[in-house]
């Protein structure tokens, strides 16, 4: 934890997705040796719903199953199964033929746990059985990883706890995803799950589903601008295994503020609030020139004042630019203040060093003074 751990706390926004997807592995393995529950929870909802390019949403781009290194060379793609490199147009030569590590541990949890049939997995690991290993990957997967295949059977246990719960508010109410359960001998699903619901940290809870066999709810009695603490529940046939970390959400942003996307965007943005921290998700080209493209989270003001915030990473990429702004209108070429963090950039990398420094929290502040702005970082 002291000596690994503050290299990749925040993954790595500086490369591709198969870095942080490399980063993100690591930390969950960290996170198990340690009994860390808090930290096993973090990592996995970043897994599921992460901003960077090594969660599982960004790493795929193709519902083939694509990575977003397919089109740089084979060994990419296969370095963390993910990174976008160029367009996407027709998938690499370079290196094919070329099988790292990697396979084993995935034909056994698919098919030979989720009974999942993985007929190309199957077809790579007959080619380099025994598993070795490389530079980028521990490997030994053949003498880790394989085992008979497990024959149906109903459940032994309890499922496991459920974990990575993400909540979005949508125009319905608030929307509580998680990561399905499993008896984690039989590897069977668990038959459904309770969602709790409070008002305050720790309960007391209510129950706002029971008895769901879906990995997600939609919880509709909300009052906008109020906090909810939810947790959730997963049971079979033998019996229910108890709360999962408790997640916090709002429903919507606080009174007063608003978000909208500047300028012609092409992917919607949003932006969230837990009742601690604001998170946006946004797309656009950039902040400057004659019209700006990007997401934004505003509040309005009079008179002189100052907006001061604290830059909590991870970033989505090395491209992000988050920060603070003062706006005079909402309009593309309006004429703006702004500061933020930059995000260290892989041309910017000129050290192995540089790569295993921790990442730095920035404070940033804009402020009126006189006719003019102050930007301090």
């Amino acid at each position: 934890m002291e000596a690994w751990h503050p290299k990749i706390e925040y993954y790595a926004p500086f490369a591709n997705g198969n870095w942080e997807t490399a980063a993100l592995q690591m930390k969950i393995a960290i996170a198990v040796y340690c009994d860390d529950r808090s930290l096993f929870e973090e990592t996995v909802r970043y897994a599921v719903n992460g901003a960077g390019n090594g969660s599982i949403t960004h790493t795929v781009v193709r519902p083939t199953g694509q990575a977003q290194e397919s089109t740089r060379a084979q060994h990419y793609a296969q370095l963390g199964l993910g990174g976008k490199h160029k367009d996407y147009d027709k998938i690499s030569t370079v290196s094919r033929g070329s099988f790292w590590p990697i396979f084993e541990r995935a034909l056994h949890h698919y098919a030979g746990r989720r009974s999942s049939p993985a007929p190309y997995t199957a077809r790579a690991v007959a080619k380099i059985r025994p598993e070795g290993w490389n530079r980028d990957h521990v490997g030994f997967g053949t003498l880790t990883h394989w085992r008979p295949r497990l024959k149906p059977a109903k459940a032994s246990r309890p499922p496991g706890t459920p974990a990575g719960l993400v909540a979005h508010t949508t125009e319905e109410g608030i929307r509580v995803t998680w990561v399905r359960s499993v008896d984690p001998v039989s590897a069977t699903d668990a038959r459904s799950y309770t969602v709790k619901r409070a008002v305050m940290p720790g309960g007391p809870h209510q129950v706002v589903a029971s008895r769901n066999s879906e990995h997600s709810v939609v919880d509709k009695d909300v009052e906008r601008g109020r906090h909810y603490y939810y947790s959730v529940t997963a049971a079979n046939g033998v019996g229910e295994r108890g709360d999962s970390a408790e997640l916090s959400s709002g429903a919507g942003l606080p009174a007063s503020w608003s978000s909208r996307d500047i300028g012609a965007v092409g992917v919607p943005g949003f932006s969230e609030f837990n009742g601690r921290l604001f998170s946006l998700e946004g797309e656009g080209r950039d902040i400057g020139g004659t019209a700006d493209q990007f997401h934004f989270a505003h509040a309005p003001m009079k008179g002189d004042g100052a907006i001061t915030a604290r830059i909590v990473l991870p970033m989505s990429s090395q491209w992000s630019k988050p920060g603070v702004m003062m706006r005079e209108t909402l309009g593309p070429g309006a004429w703006c203040a702004v500061t933020g963090c930059p995000s260290p950039r892989w041309s910017e990398i000129r050290h192995f060093e540089q790569l295993m420094t921790p990442m730095k929290i920035l404070w940033v502040r804009v402020l009126p003074f006189g006719h003019s702005m102050v930007k301090i970082r």
